[in-house]
């Protein structure tokens, strides 16, 4: 979620502005599935490096053995490898139907 004070839009970026005080800023969140509980929250640049961090602090925080937590993201490639990483393998999402939308 792109949220926050930023001192200028990304598309209004100079090659002389300090990359990471202006453009645009993100909340990546990580979210118990069963409690709603807010367990991450790392501000910032949507770096591999700040999504590596957000889902391995929810990684720590779940319980040992508990399912994935449900996760909703922007398609950044980062996210499929810091989930692997921290989870240890994916866990696929079951249908209800044998098509998509009709």
């Amino acid at each position: 979620m792109r949220n926050g004070l930023s001192l200028k839009k990304q598309k209004n970026i100079k090659p002389t502005d300090n990359p990471i005080e202006v453009g645009d800023q993100w909340n990546i969140s990580g979210i118990d599935p069963f409690s709603k509980l807010l367990l991450t929250l790392v501000p910032g640049k949507r770096t591999e490096a700040n999504i590596h961090h957000a889902v391995a602090d929810t990684a720590a925080k779940l319980k040992s053995g508990s399912p994935l937590p449900t996760t909703f993201t922007d398609g950044k490639s980062a996210y499929k490898s810091a989930i692997l990483e921290s989870f240890g393998r994916t866990y696929p999402v079951s249908r209800k139907s044998l098509r998509g939308r009709l």
